[in-house]
């Protein structure tokens, strides 16, 4: 599975929304939707149509693609993330 977000809630994901994004982050829903767009449009992520936990409309679930473009950005992102070993203070 490719969510942007996961939260296990009883065996449940939860997947990532641009309001969450924008709550996360603490950019403005704006910002957020023009970077989905152009995420969205160099075929990187997908946008699926889910129902709003209140039934009365949807909201769109981002999914992250997984093809050769994201996973050699998720490969590059995983190296970035480590955090890098110093060598140790003397005393």
């Amino acid at each position: 599975m490719g969510e942007l977000s996961r939260r296990h809630r009883g065996g449940g994901v939860d997947a990532g929304t641009a309001a969450r994004l924008a709550e996360l982050t603490g950019q403005s829903p704006s910002a957020i939707y023009k970077q989905l767009e152009k995420l969205e449009a160099v075929n990187v992520i997908e946008r699926r149509k889910a129902s709003n936990k209140l039934g009365r409309s949807y909201v769109y679930q981002l999914w992250i693609k997984h093809n050769d473009k994201t996973k050699r950005l998720i490969a590059a992102v995983g190296k970035l993330a480590k955090p890098k070993v110093r060598g140790r203070r003397k005393k």
